[in-house]
């Protein structure tokens, strides 16, 4: 008998379908959520807290990215500093999809909701621009907020280790 494949693995398996990506991975955030809630209402320390306090908040940012036409959480990572892809339109069947792709300093907790922000102006231009010059139209566009990445500070942007850990995963999102 087959078991069913985790949540966290469907939903960052590159290949798998976005709507059952979507899928798994709101439930790994509403999971995720209730294991913090959870934990910060027992007795911690001090630096737990303010760490648990810190990743509640990098979800409920991605859960507030999420509030909008056609959103999907293509792909996330709860741990550590968290990762989050979110997609603004079908990209599945849009015939120009764009990938929005951060620099220094981005973060999920402090960007994903106004990443996602930009990739939903993105797709509303590239609409009213198709709309205007090509009428009879009927393209579609998505745009990807991707922050599948830790980005550089200061303290590492001269090492390449984040830009090959950039490049791997981008790549593979691109392939995906």
């Amino acid at each position: 008998m087959l078991r069913p494949l985790p949540p966290e693995l469907i939903g960052n398996l590159e290949g798998v379908p976005y709507l059952a990506r979507d899928r798994a991975n709101r439930e790994v955030l509403d999971a995720a959520r209730a294991q913090l809630e959870e934990r910060l209402a027992g007795p911690i320390g001090r630096a737990e807290r303010g760490e648990l306090e810190t990743r509640t908040h990098m979800l409920a940012e991605v859960e507030k990215a999420l509030q909008g036409p056609s959103r999907w959480l293509v792909s996330l990572d709860v741990t550590g500093d968290g990762r989050a892809v979110i997609a603004v339109g079908d990209i599945t069947t849009a015939e120009y999809v764009s990938f929005l792709v951060p620099g220094m300093f981005f973060g999920v907790e402090a960007q994903i909701d106004a990443w996602t922000a930009t990739a939903q102006t993105i797709v509303d231009e590239q609409l009213r621009w198709l709309r205007t010059l090509h009428p009879e139209s009927d393209a579609t566009v998505a745009a990807v907020a991707w922050i599948g990445y830790r980005t550089p500070s200061l303290v590492n942007v001269a090492s390449m280790e984040l830009a090959r850990e950039g490049q791997k995963s981008f790549t593979s999102a691109l392939q995906g």
